[in-house]
């Protein structure tokens, strides 16, 4: 993804925009109350990185049911889980 262009001495330069893994945020909601987490929450909520949280989403051959639980939904294509679907994930 190109996110803006500048010049320097005269040729068009390029800036790339920055890509890289989520980092661990601190929910503003709390997990009693109804509301929506986003990636970096689960991270900060679970003590794990961008990649083990992925890597527990896919379904293993042999197994039914994934390490972490799939989100309840998307938007904007970005996966969310409603604070119930975690809580309950954290009792368990």
């Amino acid at each position: 993804m190109i996110a803006k262009s500048t010049y320097h001495m005269g040729v068009k330069q390029a800036h790339r925009k920055k890509v890289g893994h989520t980092m661990p945020k601190e929910p503003l909601v709390n997990l009693n109350c109804p509301g929506r987490l986003w990636v970096a929450n689960l991270l900060y909520l679970l003590g794990i990185s961008h990649s083990s949280l992925y890597a527990g989403l896919k379904l293993r051959p042999g197994e039914t049911t994934t390490r972490y639980p799939r989100p309840d939904g998307w938007d904007r294509g970005r996966p969310y889980w409603k604070t119930s679907t975690i809580k309950a994930f954290l009792d368990a």
